[in-house]
């Protein structure tokens, strides 16, 4: 099934890529400005982030994580409590941890993640590590309150297919909640409204450990030279610096997040086919939204495959080949040639060559995140 789905999606997606390419057009690229040979990246990036190739070019840099802010104990072991607890779903089979799993870095390696009876959606689960630095939740950023956004999973038909008070219900008789809200909220009294404070306190302790990629940015930060460059190998660091510079990345992918955190059309909306999905349309309704996702996170990308909104590619180096060609374009077809919604992929996409040698770097780099 797997590689059936990635048949589907290179399909479907090289099809559209040959319509039309952003390199037709001439453009002055800075980045390109900072090409350097294999040899000479040691010298250029175990030095501050300042001096880095191309550093002034960019929206931003990569940057290491901030720490946690401290949340009360008693309400992150309630939040956790509840957080793995079925019974706040309809039918008491469903928790947050069914699709957002601890072991896989809050997320799912399925596809689309099953609620109630095995309902799904149409959108992969997206990590919840560091969850409390985005601005904007969700693929399609409907919301940036982290208590508020409880509700709706708890309420999607397709997800937990549940309500507040049925949630409540669901763990009211059980006494061993009873101390648990009293040490959190100084009262045995369980509300929503207290849940959701709770779910929110113990999600924002979800910050990524100190693993080599996070290792290595902090000895950048911290001046410690020598012991970045024995955190990445010379292929990673190649890596880096086509992320940084040709294969335009970190256009996008930047900061503590790997994210802007804007929402951009790259093209992926499958208008009018199967897998159609309009993004941030859905909520605004504005034209100028129709296709549009919120650009994710790369943190732990490794491990939360599958990948995109829709979970539709599983290949890292699919994904690079795919961006290499200025990434999908597609154009509407039959009923929908005159159809004033149908979107355009952002022109932030620029078609870029890479050697393979180079995808490889590219790739390992994306593997080290």
């Amino acid at each position: 099934m797997v590689r059936k789905r990635i048949g589907i999606a290179a399909s479907i997606f090289l099809l559209s890529i040959a319509h039309s390419l952003a390199a037709d057009a001439v453009v002055e690229r800075p980045e390109l400005q900072c090409e350097l040979k294999p040899s000479e990246l040691a010298q250029h990036y175990f030095t501050s982030k300042e001096k880095w190739p191309c550093a002034g070019e960019l929206p931003g840099e990569l940057e290491a994580l901030p720490p946690a802010e401290d949340e009360p104990e008693a309400l992150v072991i309630l939040g956790e409590m509840l957080f793995t607890d079925p019974r706040l779903s309809g039918n008491g089979t469903i928790s947050c941890a069914s699709c957002h799993q601890p072991e896989k870095w809050f997320a799912d390696d399925r596809r689309i993640s099953p609620g109630v009876e095995q309902r799904e959606g149409h959108r992969t689960t997206p990590t919840l590590m560091n969850v409390d630095l985005w601005q904007t939740l969700f693929w399609d950023s409907r919301s940036n309150d982290l208590v508020a956004l409880a509700e709706e999973p708890l309420t999607n038909p397709v997800e937990m297919d549940s309500s507040p008070a049925q949630a409540v219900a669901g763990i009211m008789s059980d006494p061993q909640y009873l101390p648990r809200f009293e040490a959190a909220f100084g009262s045995t009294e369980i509300t929503w409204q207290k849940m959701a404070n709770a779910l929110a306190a113990f999600q924002r302790t979800l910050r990524s450990p100190s693993y080599r990629y996070e290792a290595f940015l902090q000895a950048i930060e911290n001046r410690e030279f020598e012991k970045a460059q024995n955190l990445i190998s010379d292929e990673e660091l190649l890596g880096l610096h086509l992320f940084r510079t040709r294969a335009r990345c970190a256009r996008c992918h930047f900061g503590p997040l790997l994210s802007d955190g804007l929402d951009h059309n790259m093209g992926l909306h499958y208008f009018g086919r199967r897998f159609q999905d309009l993004g941030v349309y859905e909520i605004s309704k504005l034209p100028e939204d129709v296709g549009k996702f919120r650009t994710p996170t790369l943190r732990h990308l490794n491990d939360t495959a599958p990948w995109m909104h829709n979970g539709l590619f599983d290949s890292l180096l699919g994904i690079v080949r795919m961006y290499s060609h200025g990434g999908p374009r597609p154009k509407p077809r039959g009923d929908n040639v005159n159809n004033p919604l149908f979107p355009t992929t952002t022109d932030e996409l620029v078609a870029f060559e890479l050697s393979a040698e180079e995808e490889q770097a590219l790739v390992k780099f994306l593997e080290m995140l």
